[in-house]
């Protein structure tokens, strides 16, 4: 009371609470004036410091501390008043006079500040009064508040009470009229009330004992009851009445208007009544609309069924895909025949299909059911026989998975769209609102608002349904998810279908080169419309069986690549001299050339997909089975036809080489020289060259790689089939390899022959970077010095041999190689020549000694490098 008295609007103090009297003799005290304590009238200020400590109502729990300050500063005084008696007994004259002085000061400001104790405590009486005070105003607030909650309660609910009287006086009269000429506008007014009466009193267990209430309740439901039966019997035939649709696409706008027939007319007639029935329905609450839609939609698809049945025939499974077109050629009727008939959110359209489908669902169900029975007892005669066909079984698959999502995507929403929708809406809703504002006369405007309202109010009820499950109005796995108890027999079918399939790209496939498509191309759709299949049943079991389907028939499909590839063997001289005398020796001919450049382009692009199917079926498929499922055997398949096709590649090139190798065998032999050297390298430029034009860039640096060894120890085994060579023979024969090792360097250089590398090259790719090229001349250097020292080593002294050949071989120890170099040797004896292997033998006895490490694994591919 004291603070609301003498404060200001902030809440501050604005007078003090003490009276200037006992301030004015608070500043007439030597002890305020001299003493450094927290009264001193010099620096204290009573209004500021009880402001600083109380800035509010809410802090008047500080004057407490105030309250305790002002204690320890009277006892403070205490001590200095006995403190002046004592020293009082202790002095005489003046000194004693001044201490009396001094304590009669310490005595008044005592009183002093024990009256303004005094103020403070009535303060803190009178706060504590005042929240009291409060606290007792806050709760009859809250009881008058809860009071008045209670009687508009009441208010409502005799407001309820008597709407719900007013319907129920005369309604009978509305019913008991007949069909044609009632009234369902009124109707639906009632009916509104009444379902407000019913809405409010829930539940009704609550108001039971209330007689009048209780008495109301039976009333509205037994007319609820009345109403619906009465709408039924009126609509029980609906689905039979003729209608007319002005199609406006169809119809041309120059002709006159067809007039409706008598039947439509009525028909006409009695979809309007229908539209003000759903009025009144809508009222009676979900479980009465639920019910007459079911009606209506059932007496639809009953219609359907006659109709589809009259001009259809065979088994069910046998017309599932005519039954879903002539369904949604029926939908169209069905769509213009109740547009704009119910309210927006009974969504009849959407409720139509959906009972569609779970019809056909539960249909499939028992179809299905009898099939397995069949199954657990195959030879139960009781039992009618159900046998599934794979392929009809497959069709009705395809043919509901299509249906599916077409339907799937004709009814699904997108909340992002409907909230744009809003937002454009909102615009034009805040447009007229300014301009009803300026001119609110403008009933034009007025209603434009209120539709645009209206419009909007039911765009975010529809965007609110999105909440919580963004899939409402989807549309998927209905029907296809009963097909999972049988996919065994999909996945049988799937697994013939595929083998057909391979079988049949195989037939057909010629390897022609420069060919758009190939069989690659066909399997790996074959595979993607699989996958999107087993994608869209989102049956992980069965795409998980389907994968490891594909990974058999692609094994299967490499096999038989594999055999279309012309297998080159390569030519092995035999022992003697009937390798010599070889006449015919397999090359690959220009057809066999593009063969096998058309088969590694395959490969190559099978390997690419099968990089790609991998990804994208372990992305979608379940972890259990993602664990499971590799395709890594499968992709090296494609790699070893890749690695097949460059050695055969290879052995043409050598082969190609090897008549030439024979005429300078025999050449040494017969000691009658003969040119060999000039044609090698001719022969291998041209046999090369009309590999490069088709061989595809990607592996072509392999190829060349792949080549040079090849050449060179094919050139090395003639070398050693020669009986004996001499110093001087070894040194004309490293001389005329020149043009031979000439050739091996251009193999790169052949690839601007190709017109693949050409389009590449003038696109600006670069096909053989300087890398390629580095490694390619170093790999020609290493097996050049190698093919150098053998022939080196027959130019050597006897006593030097076995020291230069573990200078030339530091880590080849290879005792046949050595041996084959002394037997070339014509003046090493026999026993020279053991001589020389024992030591070469000591020799790496020694060098393994000191060398030797613990065994390790050494991992290499299986096919190679």
């Amino acid at each position: 009371i004291v603070y609301t008295k003498m404060s200001n609007k902030d809440g501050s103090l604005s007078m003090p609470i003490l009276d200037a009297t006992l301030m004015d003799k608070i500043d007439q005290i030597p002890y305020f004036q001299n003493n450094n304590n927290i009264f001193n009238s010099s620096t204290f200020n009573l209004i500021a410091y009880l402001n600083k400590k109380i800035p509010s109502s809410e802090h008047l729990g500080e004057i407490e501390k105030l309250n305790k300050s002002i204690k320890r500063e009277v006892r403070f005084i205490n001590e200095r008043i006995q403190l002046a008696i004592h020293e009082h007994g202790l002095q005489s004259g003046e000194k004693q006079q001044e201490l009396v002085n001094n304590l009669n000061e310490l005595i008044e400001a005592k009183k002093l500040i024990l009256k303004l104790s005094e103020y403070i405590q009535n303060m803190i009486k009178s706060s504590m009064t005042t929240k009291k005070k409060l606290k007792s105003i806050t709760k009859e607030t809250q009881i008058y508040e809860k009071k008045l909650q209670n009687l508009k309660k009441v208010h409502k609910f005799l407001k309820v009470i008597v709407l719900a009287e007013r319907a129920l006086e005369g309604i009978n009269e509305y019913l008991n009229v007949g069909d044609g000429n009632r009234d369902y506008i009124v109707l639906a007014d009632r009916a509104q009330m009444l379902s407000q009466f019913v809405t409010t009193f829930s539940p009704f267990d609550s108001y039971s004992h209330f007689e009048k209430i209780k008495r109301l309740h039976d009333q509205c439901m037994a007319t609820f009851e009345k109403m619906y039966d009465i709408i039924f019997e009126d609509f029980e035939d609906i689905a039979k009445i003729e209608y007319y649709v002005e199609d406006s696409d169809i119809s041309d706008s120059d002709e006159e208007e067809e007039e409706m027939t008598p039947a439509q007319k009525a028909g006409e007639a009695k979809l309007k009544q229908l539209e003000q029935a759903s009025l009144v329905v809508n009222a009676m609450g979900k479980n009465k609309r639920d019910l007459f839609m079911r009606h209506i939609i059932n007496s639809e698809l009953d219609e359907f069924e006659r109709l589809f049945q009259r001009k259809s025939r065979g088994g069910y499974m046998e017309t599932l895909s005519k039954r879903y077109t002539a369904l949604r050629r029926f939908f169209i009727h069905f769509d213009r025949k109740y547009d704009g008939r119910f309210p927006s959110h009974w969504k009849i359209t959407k409720e139509f299909m959906t009972e569609f489908m779970v019809s056909v669902g539960n249909t499939l169900v028992k179809i299905f059911i009898a099939y397995e029975n069949v199954e657990k007892a195959p030879n139960d005669k009781e039992e009618k026989k159900v046998n599934l066909d794979p392929q009809v079984l497959y069709q009705a698959l395809r043919a509901s998975i299509k249906f599916e999502l077409k339907i799937s995507n004709q009814f699904s929403e997108n909340p992002n769209e409907i909230r744009d929708e809003i937002q454009k809406l909102q615009e034009k809703l805040d447009k007229f609102t300014l301009i009803l504002e300026k001119d609110p006369t403008n009933i034009e405007k007025q209603g434009k608002v209120e539709a645009l309202q209206k419009k909007i109010n039911y765009l975010v009820n529809q965007l609110n349904e999105f909440k919580g499950n963004l899939n409402n109005y989807q549309l998927k796995n209905l029907i296809v998810i009963h097909f999972k108890r049988v996919m065994d027999i999909y996945i049988e079918f799937e697994d013939r279908n595929m083998k057909s399939k391979v079988d049949e790209i195989i037939a057909n496939e010629k390897l022609e080169y420069g060919k758009m498509v190939h069989s690659g191309q066909d399997l790996f759709i074959y595979i993607s419309e699989s996958f999107r299949n087993c994608r869209i049943c989102n049956t992980e079991e069965t795409l998980y069986a389907v994968a490891n389907g594909w990974k058999k028939h692609i094994n299967t499909y490499c096999e038989k690549m594999i055999q279309k590839l012309p297998k080159i063997v390569l030519h092995k001289p035999a022992r003697g001299l009937k390798s010599l005398f070889s006449d015919k020796i397999p090359t690959l001919s220009e057809e066999a050339i593009l063969q096998i450049s058309q088969l590694v382009q395959i490969t190559e692009y099978c390997h690419e997909e099968m990089d790609q199917t991998e990804e994208i079926v372990l992305s979608v498929i379940a972890e259990e089975y993602r664990t499971k499922l590799h395709f890594e055997a499968e992709k090296s398949q494609f790699y070893r036809i890749t690695k097949l096709a460059v050695e055969y590649t290879v052995n043409s090139v050598v082969n190609k080489l090897v008549p030439h190798f024979i005429v300078f065998s025999k050449s040494l032999h017969a000691e009658v020289e003969k040119e060999w050297s000039l044609p090698v390298a001719e022969a291998l430029d041209t046999h090369f060259g009309n590999i490069a034009r088709y061989f595809p860039t990607s592996h072509f640096v392999t190829l060349c790689k792949h080549v040079v060894p090849a050449v060179l120890k094919m050139f090395e085994l003639y070398l050693f089939k020669c009986k004996s060579i001499s110093s001087s023979d070894a040194k004309h024969i490293q001389e005329k390899l020149e043009p031979l090792y000439d050739s091996l360097k251009r193999l790169l250089h052949h690839s601007s022959k190709n017109e693949e590398f050409i389009k590449l090259t003038a696109a600006g790719k670069e096909v053989i970077d300087e890398d390629d090229s580095d490694s390619f001349q170093a790999r020609l250097r290493l097996h050049k010095k190698e093919t150098d020292a053998y022939l080196c080593l027959l130019q050597k002294h006897d006593d030097s041999v076995l020291k230069s050949y573990l200078e030339a071989f530091p880590r080849k120890h290879a005792r046949d190689d050595l041996q084959r170099v002394l037997e070339l040797k014509p003046s090493l004896s026999k026993s020279k020549m053991n001589m020389i292997l024992d030591m070469y033998d000591s020799e790496t006895q020694q060098h393994n000694l000191r060398s030797y490490s613990p065994p390790q694994h050494d991992l290499k591919f299986k096919g190679g490098a």
